[in-house]
């Protein structure tokens, strides 16, 4: 530093040297003290930055607009089923409806009862435990719903009646009570005032599970529609629809399509049109032209 380069020369040594170099000693080590914490700072102030841009404005949760809507897709698990299906099925939404909705899986273990109440929509996947028991890390959960439904029943309120909501329900039928817990769980939502905007999907896991679950979200997309929510495809087939731009219809089952034999000098107009319209006749000659 020059600064202590020129203490030498400037001191010529005695006591009163000694203090004044221990006076710049300590400001020497403030002033490094100040220059290393500003370009800290300004590190930090730049990955701030950095990460507002990649979000782009008013984004958050990993550039999602803050004007998205926020989905929890609850789970009660045992053995990781539900917790797996719940994961898929966020990843499946938010690439469905992205920039439009955020899904986030939690586990009931974790979540706040209480919070149910300030939830408008949610999705719950629940495994049933033993014998149609609720699975160890809901149990609190379970716990919140009995009370609440036993006061539900004393003073007629409804905590949930802003709540709409969908589950499906993991079992096996080698058991005695099949999906029960899910199907408590359904109960006791909609008895404290929640609506489900779509039926009830039940998964055995004696059979294909994965078959049931995908057959469950058959049913949800289009009940997410009714919700407001469309992918981004659909908006834009229905944008081009509005435009004339409609995508033209499936074409014929493979059952209606057959060869014909056209007369000697003409030939089919188009060998893939339904075979009802395809008939070379003097009723139909427009579909053979003269070759």
């Amino acid at each position: 530093m020059i600064l202590s380069g020129m203490l030498p020369s400037a001191l010529g040594g005695g006591d009163d040297d000694a203090a004044m170099l221990h006076v710049w000693t300590i400001t020497l080590a403030v002033s490094t003290a100040i220059v290393v914490t500003s370009a800290v700072a300004l590190w930090v102030r730049a990955g701030q930055a950095k990460r507002r841009v990649s979000l782009g404005p008013g984004g958050d949760d990993d550039g999602v607009p803050d004007s998205a809507k926020r989905l929890k897709v609850l789970y009660g698990t045992q053995t990781g089923t539900s917790e797996r299906f719940a994961k898929q099925l966020s990843e499946e939404m938010n690439a469905k409806y992205s920039g439009a909705l955020l899904a986030k899986p939690e586990d009931l273990e974790h979540y706040e009862a209480e919070a149910l109440a300030t939830e408008d929509l949610a999705l719950f996947c629940i495994a049933t435990y033993g014998d149609g028991e609720p699975t160890d890390g809901m149990l609190k959960f379970y716990e919140w719903l009995e009370q609440g439904v036993k006061q539900s029943d004393v003073d007629g309120s409804a905590p949930l009646s802003g709540l709409k909501y969908g589950l499906f329900a993991l079992g096996n039928k080698q058991y005695e009570h099949y999906c029960a817990c899910g199907r408590s769980v359904d109960k006791m939502l909609k008895a404290l005032g929640a609506s489900s905007f779509v039926g009830r999907g039940e998964g055995d896991d004696d059979q294909n599970i994965e078959d049931d679950f995908d057959a469950w979200k058959e049913r949800l997309w289009p009940a997410m529609a009714s919700q407001g929510f469309t992918s981004p495809a659909s908006a834009a087939n229905g944008a081009s629809a509005a435009n004339g731009d409609a995508t033209p219809p499936a074409s014929a089952p493979l059952d209606q399509y057959a060869v014909t034999v056209c007369p000697e000098g003409t030939r089919e107009k188009d060998p893939w049109e339904p075979s009802t319209s395809r008939a070379c006749s003097a009723s139909n000659p427009s579909v053979c032209l003269v070759v």
